[in-house]
């Protein structure tokens, strides 16, 4: 066990504090020491562009939340969720006690996990020839949800959004409504899809 590091994590953590919504977070208990960690993590196209975390008990416990959010940063979501305490232990040093090391991780995977969705939206109306993908990506974007938009033959609107859950449903709402001169008679919406973890939003061509 690197105490010294342990130690320097623990009384000069590099991401303690909380992170304002829209991140997502959970929260995480080890009763074995009494351990509470809080995970933050802010996702912008698919990516943990930041990530902190608050907490109280043993000094491996918050020293690993640290170092879990270190780790998360910069990273897309796919690879946040495949990391596993050796990742921590890498930083921390080796230590018996795996339940408090992997407290922050686990935390914070599960965080990603329950709050981050995709949409496949289908928007029925006068909604071709008044700007609605554009719109569409232009809104995306704002909210930096990642995902896709384009024309359908049939004349509809298909379009695909990833990210936290609350701006997800915010977009499909906007979606209710359009850009001015569409009209909105019906928006079908799929959340059942696997994510795809995509990158950017994009405007796709018309599928025939």
């Amino acid at each position: 066990m690197n105490v010294e590091n342990i130690l320097d994590r623990y009384e000069a953590p590099l991401r303690r504090g909380a992170l304002a919504p829209p991140a997502l977070h959970a929260q995480g208990t080890n009763p074995r020491c009494g351990d509470v960690v809080t995970m933050y993590a802010s996702v912008e196209h698919s990516k943990v562009a930041r990530a902190s975390f608050e907490g109280h008990g043993c000094t491996i416990s918050q020293a690993s939340a640290d170092i879990a959010a270190e780790l998360a940063e910069g990273r897309v979501v796919a690879d946040v969720a495949a990391l596993t305490v050796d990742d921590v232990l890498h930083q921390l040093g080796a230590t018996a006690r795996l339940d408090c090391a992997g407290l922050g991780l686990r935390t914070l995977q599960s965080a990603l996990r329950n709050a981050f969705v995709r949409a496949h939206v289908r928007i029925l109306g006068h909604v071709q020839g008044v700007g609605f993908r554009y719109s569409t990506a232009d809104e995306a974007r704002r909210r930096r949800l990642a995902g896709w938009v384009r024309n359908l033959e049939s004349g509809t609107v298909e379009a695909v959004f990833e990210g936290p859950r609350p701006t997800v449903e915010d977009m499909v709402r906007w979606c209710q409504r359009g850009p001015a001169g569409a009209w909105v008679r019906d928006v079908k919406v799929d959340w059942d899809e696997p994510l795809e973890h995509l990158g950017s939003f994009e405007i796709r061509r018309t599928s025939y």
